[in-house]
């Protein structure tokens, strides 16, 4: 599993994000949108107050680029990941009074060229309370310029998830042309969508599952026989782009059936 194996990847996540380790050359800038649980919803400020004492002691949201290009046999030979970087000034940033106002956060990622283009991000909500990821941009990328990732994602606290989250760029690939790189976090991706069939869905899963129905609708006889009748007569006086009158209906443009009802059953036509 290779997001369940990140640990050791990730090294010392404190110095990564202060930026006590030693930088590298190139720096990529980001942008980050994202939306707040509404700040006037009491229900809400406790998290608020925390998720600034968390950002204090360091627990922020964190990303980190994973490479498009050039695997990593230490990761199972996924893509290559960065270093991890923090939204900046989460607590000195504007936050809109309103639900649905929108809230843009920078983020300066250590990138090395010897990683190659980033095709993916994973995210990590170390706060309290649930945010609403709407877009990453990522800006002045080498050999790619401008990186979009449109996410449109509730992100819930990190402690919730199995895994972390995990985003994907919007450029498209066919089949055969998808990046080595990237295939194990997208079957892990899907496997998470899909889920094991077991337990109880919580808040924060997010699995697409199927909601199953055992109510059986008996339709009563006569309304049966009625429902062919109608049909019956209805498709008897279509025609296909033709102007042509019926007995009890005015002249319009109807339609020709394909195909015609034949006679009732017996055991139907009795009644």
């Amino acid at each position: 599993m290779i997001l369940g194996n990140l640990a050791s990847s990730v090294g010392n996540v404190v110095g990564d994000i202060t930026g006590l380790n030693k930088p590298s050359k190139n720096t990529i800038t980001g942008s980050v949108v994202i939306v707040k649980k509404n700040v006037l919803d009491f229900t809400a400020v406790h998290s608020t107050v925390a998720d600034s004492l968390f950002e204090l002691l360091g627990n922020q949201v964190s990303l980190q680029l994973v490479s498009a290009e050039n695997p990593d046999p230490a990761n199972e030979n996924g893509g290559k990941l960065g270093k991890l970087a923090a939204l900046e000034y989460w607590n000195l940033a504007y936050t809109p009074l309103l639900a649905g106002d929108d809230s843009l956060y920078k983020v300066s990622f250590e990138w090395d060229e010897e990683f190659g283009i980033p095709g993916a991000i994973i995210l990590r909500n170390n706060h309290t309370a649930e945010f609403f990821l709407k877009t990453i941009t990522l800006e002045n990328v080498t050999g790619e310029g401008r990186i979009h990732f449109v996410c449109n994602f509730w992100v819930y606290p990190d402690i919730r998830y199995k895994k972390p989250r995990i985003f994907f760029s919007n450029k498209t690939y066919l089949p055969h042309e998808k990046p080595a790189a990237l295939r194990e976090y997208r079957e892990e991706e899907l496997q998470v969508l899909r889920g094991d069939g077991t337990g109880q869905l919580k808040t924060g899963d997010r699995v697409y599952d199927y909601a199953y129905c055992t109510m059986i609708w008996v339709i009563p006889i006569r309304v049966q026989i009625s429902l062919v009748r109608f049909l019956e007569v209805r498709l008897s006086i279509l025609t296909l782009g033709e102007e042509e009158p019926a007995d009890h209906l005015p002249k319009q443009i109807l339609y020709k059936p394909k195909f015609t009802l034949g006679p009732l059953p017996k055991t139907l036509a009795a009644h």
